[in-house]
């Protein structure tokens, strides 16, 4: 019998299906999912560069499928970015955003072409202190969220008031700050704490542009799983945060995939 062209692999009758044939445990990728999801969140912040954090499925087919729909990268170690190297993806599309790298990771990442990275502390800052020509930084800030699954400003992150003593830093060193990241946690169910965090920042923006021109503010929205996460978030008090024209929003979308274990599904 001839398969139609596109399925649904997470209806029961596919999942049996393709279980019987590939047997069990069972990775499904879905990357007409993935073009939907992407789409959604598209639509939901326009004028908006999305980028795809490669950690949680750092699989071809979905890198790709996110570079076809017009997305950008989030890289965070060596072997993402060769990764993104191998199937020929523009360097310029890709940022750098683990807060700690080896200066090697550094290295690598500049030699593919890579330009801008994330730092949230003094001893990180200074690795760029000789690379002031070929790199510059968004300074992360620390955003609590108890509410999320998993908070990660717990670890990474500085503290707002922390933020202009970075910068003054960074500024010192002769090194480019393009402007500010932050991750409120994943699977954040409060859409107000990105909101929250989005004021914060451009409060921080402010005051570090009577000393320091920064452009850009980059932060992580860890809710695509849940479809209605973007629209929450684009229905939220956004209009309440201002930002001076040319200011780019850059989001890292942490999920856009589900995955099919055996018979679990996982979201």
């Amino acid at each position: 019998m001839r398969r139609p062209r596109f399925i649904d692999p997470f209806q029961p009758t596919e999942v049996r299906r393709l279980v019987t044939e590939f047997g069990s445990p069972l990775l499904i990728l879905d990357c007409e999912r993935v073009r939907v999801q992407f789409r959604k969140l598209r639509k939901a912040l326009p004028r908006v560069d999305l980028h795809y954090a490669l950690k949680p499925m750092p699989h071809p087919a979905v890198v790709q499928t996110v570079i076809e729909e017009g997305g950008f990268l989030d890289l965070a170690t060596t072997g993402e970015m060769q990764l993104v190297q191998r199937l020929g993806v523009a360097p310029d599309r890709c940022i750098h955003t683990h807060p700690i790298k080896r200066e090697q990771d550094i290295a690598n990442a500049l030699q593919f072409g890579v330009r801008l990275f994330v730092a949230d502390n003094p001893d990180e800052v200074r690795k760029f202190a000789r690379l002031t020509a070929a790199a510059q930084l968004l300074l992360r800030v620390s955003f609590r969220a108890p509410g999320a699954v998993c908070d990660l400003s717990r670890k990474f992150g500085c503290d707002p008031e922390e933020l202009l003593p970075l910068a003054r830093l960074a500024a010192d060193l002769g090194i480019g700050v393009r402007g500010l990241s932050f991750h409120v946690g994943s699977q954040t169910a409060d859409a107000g704490k990105h909101v929250e965090a989005l004021a914060a920042c451009a409060r921080l923006m402010a005051a570090a542009r009577r000393e320091i021109a920064l452009a850009r503010l980059e932060y992580q929205l860890a809710a695509p799983h849940d479809p209605s996460g973007a629209e929450r978030l684009q229905h939220g008090k956004l209009s309440v945060v201002e930002f001076r024209e040319g200011d780019v929003l850059c989001i890292t979308i942490k999920l856009l995939v589900f995955v099919e274990l055996g018979h679990k599904q996982i979201h």
